[in-house]
């Protein structure tokens, strides 16, 4: 137990050093669900990614829940699994980004986040808007013409 917490707290409060950063409060950080609802804001993706990276974790409660154990069942949430890396790993992308850092950035936030969110957290690295560039954000937007603020189509 106490190798879980040397190993959460580093990633902790560098994920509050990033809060607030962005401009959130740090705090946030340690709300569940609400803080990956305010990361995807900070990242610039809409809500409803947070039900894609948590659709793993809906899965394995329906599956408790009806007692799930036929090839089907698996089979989905296999699918499922990978949903949730290639959505996580976008979000951390994203992340890099919005710090003006590149994909190898990503790579370490993804293979060692110990390491890499309290660099992202407690670095010289500045909160430069979603994607890294606030005007190329608002030309994405507007392209798109859908409205991450709010989740709504224009």
């Amino acid at each position: 137990m106490l190798l879980m917490f040397a190993i959460i707290t580093p990633m902790v409060i560098g994920m509050w050093k990033i809060f607030k950063k962005a401009g959130y409060s740090g705090w946030l950080c340690l709300v569940p669900f609400y803080n990956l609802i305010v990361f995807l804001k900070i990242v610039g993706k809409p809500r409803w990614w947070a039900l894609c990276i948590l659709s793993n974790l809906l899965a394995s409660a329906y599956g408790i829940a009806v007692s799930k154990t036929d090839a089907i069942y698996y089979g989905s949430s296999f699918l499922l699994t990978i949903l949730v890396w290639v959505f996580g790993i976008w979000a951390c992308n994203m992340l890099s980004k919005s710090f003006g850092k590149e994909e190898a950035f990503t790579a370490g936030i993804v293979i060692l986040p110990l390491i890499f969110i309290p660099i992202l957290g407690f670095g010289s690295a500045k909160y430069l808007g979603p994607y890294g560039n606030q005007e190329l954000f608002r030309e994405y937007n507007a392209a798109d013409k859908f409205d991450f603020e709010n989740d709504v189509l224009a």
